[in-house]
């Protein structure tokens, strides 16, 4: 059984997120209270929504200007790894925490670019909430040792841009020896990852086979139309509150509010897989295709936020459609 145990810095997010962000709630805070108080609460209304709403403007600014030097004190942490077998322990402190990979957990791994363009592998975990980072890692690296290219994302944001965790550089050996370690354990284990299982929902390595290539708006109320939709809905392999999806198709419910289910209907789509691209907005995901003209179509559905029960199936289910558009 392998084992390996290091002592690294760790960036606490504190200082790379909790800080930043009251510092600049707090800005906002003071100037909403503050300024009224001052003037002994008796200010026109105008000045009040002012405040409000552009109180935030200078608290941004205030959190922008002290960052560096909350990230010089982050840059003071150390904190302690150690794998073994399937069991990953770490400390920041005096107490001694851990994740056992042999039992159900979930771990997301990224590897490509940060927000700033650097090459970054991270893998993020729970229970713990930890992140470990590798810098200056290549993507091609991390798949090898972990060949679910769908799986891994492709963003790997560092604890400068926001995050947090233990930070290991590609430039050492024994950092390398780690990180690839414990690649091998998560792809070992993968099956009690529960994240890993909801990307095994959705069929990667099958190319979608549509009978049509355009967008087509079926109409419920009419028998034929309707056998052929349920027809459709017995192969669903992911069903989330405002779309489904089988091997070959995305389909939903078109409401005249998109994310509102109890607005009117005006149809149920069948978008055919690879014929369609789709991007995600603020709790809206659009889709592009053709319509049965042969024109430009645009259809508009409700979506998630990341706080959201079924957000990370959904969010499988935007990649699946992205891959099987690639591989037409």
């Amino acid at each position: 059984m392998s084992s390996h145990r290091l002592i690294l810095p760790y960036k606490s997010g504190w200082y790379t997120v909790l800080l930043p962000t009251l510092i600049c709630l707090g800005v906002w805070g003071g100037l909403v209270v503050g300024v009224p108080a001052l003037m002994g609460w008796d200010m026109p209304n105008w000045l009040g929504t002012l405040l409000c709403l552009g109180g935030f403007i200078p608290g941004l600014v205030i959190a922008v200007v002290t960052y560096p030097f909350l990230l010089r004190l982050a840059e003071r942490g150390r904190g302690e790894l150690m794998l073994e077998g399937n069991r990953l322990r770490w400390r920041i402190g005096l107490r001694w925490r851990e994740v056992d990979f042999g039992q159900p957990y979930e771990a997301q791994i990224s590897a490509g670019l940060s927000g700033q363009g650097e090459y970054n592998a991270r893998v993020s975990f729970s229970p713990g909430g930890e992140i470990i980072h590798l810098r200056e890692a290549r993507r091609e690296e991390v798949l090898r040792l972990f060949p679910a290219p769908y799986f891994v994302d492709t963003l790997a944001v560092l604890p400068a841009e926001g995050a947090w965790g233990f930070e290991l550089s590609a430039a050492e050996p024994v950092a390398v020896a780690f990180f690839s370690t414990l690649l091998e354990c998560l792809w070992r284990t993968r099956h009690n990852n529960r994240r890993f299982r909801l990307y095994q929902k959705f069929p990667w390595e099958r190319r979608p086979n549509p009978a049509f290539r355009h967008i087509r708006i079926f109409d419920p109320s009419k028998a034929e139309e309707r056998a052929f939709v349920e027809g459709l809905r017995t192969q669903v392999i992911s069903s989330l509150d405002y779309l489904e999806l089988t091997p070959d198709y995305l389909m939903g419910w078109l409401y005249r509010s998109p994310d509102n289910p109890f607005s009117q209907i005006e149809g149920y789509a069948v978008m055919p897989l690879g014929f369609i691209t789709a991007e995600a907005g603020l709790k809206r995901l659009t889709v592009y295709g053709k319509g049965q003209d042969s024109m430009p179509l645009q259809l508009t559905f409700g979506w998630y936020e990341p706080a959201d029960e079924k957000y990370e199936e959904a969010e499988f289910l935007l990649r699946f459609v992205q891959a099987m558009q690639e591989v037409q």
